[in-house]
């Protein structure tokens, strides 16, 4: 299956296939690597999803390294936790200077809810579930943590741009075994070690955007610019705090 990335690459038996470029070998997450925030146990070498980091064609490397972002492919398997849709792990990002990086991301195929969530510690201050679709794109604001969640039975591909010295910080998600919610076929499901307040429901098409569009990776090789925000956050801070209206 042709994905639509502005990228020779296929999606082969839940694979990515590259042609004309070169390959990248993925990483994958178990469910070893998810016991602490799942609600069920289940076999450590499970398969759950899979990461292509730093996906880039040879005449663009020169143009990613000056503006020191990376493009990452993520493709998660229709694989139940117990009672719970597949998911990432979820994690915070390091401070860029006085606030943590921002993240894009655009959903290549199936349907994805961002879970969102924003706080201290244990007591969560705002908590918002994005749902988006295939061509929809989700800008992970500054100073929230972020869990991918596929709520369908089909293969869920996500595309990321990020900067290259954000790191993903797990420790409050392992701490508190998992984010502010839980999502099941029957609904969403607080999670009892954080206090939080009511989940907002948000639609991605309904929200700011920056200028950024699908395929993400076209649209920085076109106009680098435009991705600043995710290098420099500070000087966009007006924008970035748009992107997820709180009223």
């Amino acid at each position: 299956m042709f994905l639509r990335t502005g990228l020779p690459l296929r999606l082969e038996n839940s694979r990515l296939v590259f042609r004309g470029m070169p390959s990248v070998a993925p990483a994958f997450r178990t469910a070893k690597e998810l016991k602490d925030v799942a609600t069920v146990t289940m076999p450590d070498n499970e398969i759950l999803y899979a990461m292509y980091r730093n996906i880039q064609r040879p005449e663009h490397r020169e143009l990613f390294r000056q503006r020191k972002v990376r493009y990452d492919i993520t493709v998660m398997l229709p694989r139940m936790l117990g009672a719970e849709y597949p998911k990432t792990v979820g994690h915070y990002h390091s401070l860029s200077l006085k606030v943590s990086f921002p993240e894009v991301y655009e959903v290549l195929y199936g349907r994805a809810h961002f879970l969102l969530q924003q706080g201290k510690g244990r007591i969560i201050e705002d908590a918002a579930v994005v749902a988006a679709q295939a061509g929809d794109v989700v800008i992970v604001p500054p100073d929230y943590g972020h869990i991918t969640i596929n709520p369908s039975r089909e293969v869920l591909v996500l595309g990321n741009l990020i900067a290259v010295n954000a790191q993903s910080d797990y420790k409050l998600m392992l701490k508190y075994r998992g984010g502010a919610y839980f999502e099941t076929p029957k609904g969403f499901v607080p999670n009892r070690k954080l206090k939080s307040p009511p989940l907002r429901l948000l639609n991605a098409r309904r929200l700011g955007r920056m200028g950024t569009k699908s395929p993400l990776y076209s649209a920085f090789a076109k106009n680098p610019e435009t991705f600043d925000f995710l290098t420099n956050p500070e000087k966009h801070l007006k924008d970035l705090k748009r992107v997820l209206p709180k009223k």
